[in-house]
């Protein structure tokens, strides 16, 4: 089974969830995005508008490896001249009062393609789509959410929560990212290995900003938040989702473990995905994220997160920082399961491989659901888990 062969196998379209204004303070932009990831296609809109990043507002990041078209503003008027080209096209599609954010998602339409089927995965996925018109699907955050995750080091919003500061920012120096090139990948695990003689790691550094935080801890070798305080706000921002989409998938988990012994599995960067083939109770619930302020209105869901902190040694108060404040914890509720709208599917020879066959998929989903935990729902199996 393969996903995202292709740019044109993965379409995704943005619904907003307002009507673009006449004029108004921000400039509404449709962007077309082929092979280019959000923060990159911002970047360069942000470099061609001349415009500050802090400029430009979106609502949701979506994925490089697809064809997708999002909005994003951009306070002030632009230039008519706009990005024009293949891997980003962009033109204005009105005004907002107000910055782009997830708020004005309605959702998503997907177009999605995959390949490379053998018989027993047709199987499998025809008898998943039978639950999923059913039931929808349990609503898990997918691997996205978990690109800062590292094996070795946890989350780095974890160690800001716990005050862990010297292990927060060995953790952001020294992470790998999926767009690290040898010599990153090289020199952060030098930092890894030499963390704590500052003038190596001076020494080694090869960008401004390695430069500053090093050359800081060379005279203040303990002054880690004063660098954790410079990690800009969206970054950061994105670091603290990923710890609680971590700990929210973490307590949908047990909850379906405990309602049934009959599961499917289907494994994750940040924990395997556990579903279902049976109707659920606990499908009609929502589960809030973490945060100092959470409604625990639910008893099952705060005796879960009561074990959950326990185990991880975490209290609710720690979610409340207070020596960096650049970026917080805000706790929303998220249902523990949603349903696609107009789901059509087909099932056809691959035409890029030989005696294997595709499957196409065309639906909508509400804003925040993963279209991706829907295909892994279509293949999760009984007994082990899916290749």
């Amino acid at each position: 089974m393969k996903i995202k062969a292709r740019p044109e196998d993965f379409i995704v379209e943005e619904i907003l969830a307002v009507q673009p204004l006449d004029r108004g303070p921000f400039t509404l932009l449709r962007a077309k995005k082929r092979g280019l990831n959000t923060s990159d296609a911002v970047r360069e809109i942000a470099a061609v508008l001349r415009k500050p990043l802090r400029d430009i507002a979106y609502g949701g990041r979506k994925d490089k490896h697809a064809c997708a078209t999002q909005f994003i503003t951009v306070k002030g008027k632009t230039a008519c001249r706009l990005p024009q080209r293949t891997a980003l096209h962009t033109e204005i599609a009105g005004y907002l009062d107000r910055p782009m954010g997830p708020d004005l998602i309605a959702g998503n339409t997907f177009n999605i393609t995959v390949r490379d089927l053998n018989k027993e995965e047709i199987d499998v996925s025809s008898q998943g789509l039978k639950a999923v018109s059913r039931d929808g699907f349990l609503n898990y955050f997918d691997n996205q959410r978990f690109g800062p995750f590292d094996p070795l080091q946890g989350f780095l919003g974890e160690k800001i929560v716990k005050k862990h500061f010297n292990g927060a920012l060995k953790f952001y120096l020294t992470h790998a990212g999926s767009e690290d090139g040898k010599e990153d990948l090289c020199r952060k695990q030098f930092f890894f290995e030499k963390w704590g003689d500052w003038a190596a790691c001076l020494a080694a550094s090869a960008t401004p900003w390695e430069q500053q935080c090093f050359s800081h801890l060379s005279s203040h070798p303990k002054d880690f938040v004063f660098i954790l305080r410079r990690i800009p706000s969206r970054e950061l921002a994105f670091h603290f989702a990923s710890f609680q989409a971590f700990l929210w998938n973490e307590i949908l988990r047990r909850m379906v473990r405990r309602a049934t012994q009959q599961t499917i599995l289907y494994p994750g960067l940040a924990g395997d995905y556990v579903f279902a083939e049976e109707s659920l109770a606990i499908e009609n619930t929502s589960i809030p994220t973490p945060s100092a302020r959470m409604d625990l209105k639910d008893p099952q869901i705060d005796r879960e997160y009561r074990r959950l902190f326990e185990e991880r040694t975490l209290k609710t108060s720690h979610f409340n920082l207070t020596k960096i404040r650049q970026a917080y914890f805000k706790s929303v509720e998220r249902p523990a399961a949603v349903k696609p709208l107009n789901l059509a599917f087909a099932f056809e020879n691959d035409e890029t491989s030989k005696a294997k066959n595709k499957m196409t998929l065309v639906f909508t989903l509400p804003r925040g659901a993963y279209a991706t935990m829907l295909i892994k729902r279509l293949f999760a199996r009984h007994g082990h888990l899916a290749a």
